[in-house]
């Protein structure tokens, strides 16, 4: 058993109010370009990192009350996908936080562009696979290298 201590990497909202650490390498890593991440998150696609939902931790570091900075809005009608989504966001600069599939409550999903300076641009949060290929905007091309292309989720 190794005694290798786990990687750490921080996150944060815009404003700051909402600092999230994970702890551990992502289990995985992915663009999507489904409409639900276009609208929720107001882009052609969504760079994404799942971490183990126990790894991850919220916190708070300007004092506020959790109730009225950390927002939750259960999306059960845009996804491609077909399941109800749990989308987090700050109330406070509205950016999006987390990402939960109702039924994978082990399972959270983070955006890359949260976590600080260097820790999104490492080698290890380059993008495995692509999901929804075929809403991929027109304008875009592929990303390089050896990742899955499905047009779904799995």
């Amino acid at each position: 058993m190794s005694n290798t201590p786990l990687p750490h990497r921080a996150a944060s909202c815009l404003c700051g109010a909402i600092r999230i650490n994970v702890t551990g390498a992502p289990l995985s890593t992915y663009l999507c370009h489904c409409r639900a991440c276009q609208k929720a998150c107001g882009v052609v696609f969504s760079s994404n990192a799942a971490y183990q939902a126990d790894h991850v931790q919220i916190t708070f570091p300007k004092g506020d009350d959790p109730s009225s900075v950390l927002r939750t809005f259960e999306d059960d009608k845009s996804s491609d996908s077909g399941t109800v989504i749990l989308r987090t966001f700050c109330a406070v600069c509205g950016s999006r936080l987390t990402t939960q599939r109702l039924g994978s409550p082990d399972r959270l999903v983070l955006a890359v562009g949260l976590f600080a300076g260097d820790e999104g641009r490492q080698a290890d949060m380059k993008p495995t696979s692509e999901y929804f290929c075929v809403n991929r905007a027109a304008w875009l091309g592929e990303v390089e290298g050896g990742i899955t292309r499905l047009d779904k989720m799995v």
